[in-house]
Order: structure tokens, then C-alpha cells, then sequence
């Protein structure tokens, strides 16, 4: 994983399937109990967490992340509509504010969601590639250069159709084992890993397109 989440999923070992999975905190520091009757999620993020930049994680990076899921009008925004604020931005994306919706206090360390309906399987949503987290200065629109990265690599050169180079974040520390646990794929073992597209056509097409159209975000 380039850009981390606030949980995260992880295999249970000799268990298949969906019950071997279980949720654990990622950017957050434990997983939150509902209040407001299912409708409210109130995160403490881990502290000292940075990108590649050297920028630190805020909450308010996440609620900017979020806003700029709908802005770019991505597929992702129909896992979130029971956001508060999510109804208007799909109506208006590049005007979209979820400020009331997810409540960034940077001070305080802290981010809540406000939902307007109940939805049982929101912290599995939240687990998803869209709900990565990027700084607040990320512009809303699609990225044609790498995005700045939490997770243990990052991308360095990226030739459509021909070469990912990905390299050591050196800003990455093992913040949580239960999310990077050891011999999971994305532990920080090697120093630099290059990946060759699919040479099926119709395989290294849809790669190609994925990560021309927004590299390494939703």
C-alpha cells in the first residue's frame, strides 16, 4: 500500500473467506464504538505519522481527502452517500464541502463522521483504496505525477504501459503491526521494486488507465 488508510483489514491465518478478515486501526489508534445511534464515527489519529514530504498527517487531511473523492467525480463516492454533506456534493462536486460531515479539529487529533442514516458496514467501506488519505493540499483534480505516500514505498518513475518503479518511503515507520504485519507483501523489506505492466492487452490497458488517471489515489 502507497497511502494508508484509518483501518485496515487483516488475514487471520488457516481462516478463508470473509471470516478471515478482521479490522484494525491503521492512521487511527483504535477502532471507534458508534454513538448517535450508528450514526457517528469519532477517530483519534496516531500522532507524528508523515508522507514522503515530510508532512505531517492531520485530520483535516482526511476531510479534504474525502471532498476531493467527489471532485473528481470517482466511482468510490457511491460507498459514501450517507456522509452528511455527501448528497450535495455529488450534485455539486467541484464546489463540494463535507466540513459539517467529517469534522477535522487538527488541535485535538481527532476526526468524526456524521452520518444521516445508520450504515452496518461503514468501517468496512473506510478499509477501501478510495478512503486513502492525502494532504489537504492535494488539488482536486486528476494527478499525472505521484502523490505523496504513508505507506512503506512510493513511486518514483511511472511509463504508461512500460515501468512502476517503487521505492522505499524513507519517512515510513512500522506504526502499527496489526496493519503491516510481518510478512505482509507491503513490509518494507526491499529497497526498490519495478512492476511490468500486463503484457495481456486488455489487462495492461485497464492498468494503464487506472494509474494515468489518478497515481496511487481513488
Amino acid at each position: 500500500m502507497l497511502t494508508a488508510v484509518l483501518i485496515a483489514t487483516t488475514l487471520l491465518p488457516a481462516i478463508f473467506g470473509i471470516a478471515g478478515t478482521r479490522l484494525v486501526p491503521d492512521l487511527a489508534l483504535a477502532l471507534p464504538v458508534p454513538t448517535g445511534n450508528g450514526r457517528t464515527y469519532t477517530f483519534h489519529l496516531r500522532p507524528g505519522i508523515r508522507y514522503s514530504t515530510g508532512a505531517l498527517v492531520k485530520p483535516s487531511d482526511v476531510t479534504h481527502s474525502f471532498q476531493r473523492l467527489f471532485q473528481l467525480g470517482s466511482s468510490g463516492t457511491s460507498y459514501y452517500p450517507a456522509v452528511a454533506g455527501a448528497a450535495a456534493c455529488l450534485k455539486a462536486p467541484r464546489s463540494c464541502d463535507l466540513s459539517q460531515g467529517i469534522v477535522a479539529d487538527d488541535r485535538a487529533g481527532t476526526v468524526t463522521f456524521h452520518l444521516t442514516r445508520p450504515d452496518p458496514d461503514f468501517l468496512y467501506k473506510l478499509t477501501l483504496a478510495y478512503a486513502d488519505v492525502l494532504p489537504a493540499s492535494t488539488p482536486g483534480r486528476q494527478a499525472r505525477t505521484p502523490l505523496p505516500a504513508t505507506g512503506p514505498y512510493m513511486i518514483t518513475r511511472y511509463v504508461p504501459g512500460r515501468e512502476l518503479l517503487l521505492v522505499r518511503n524513507p519517512r515510513f515507520r512500522e506504526w502499527s503491526a496489526a496493519a503491516q504485519p510481518t510478512g505482509n507483501p507491503g513490509s518494507p523489506r526491499a529497497s526498490k521494486s519495478s512492476f511490468t505492466p500486463s503484457p495481456e492487452p486488455k489487462i495492461a490497458k485497464r492498468s494503464s488507465a487506472a494509474l494515468s488517471s489518478d497515481l496511487t489515489s481513488p
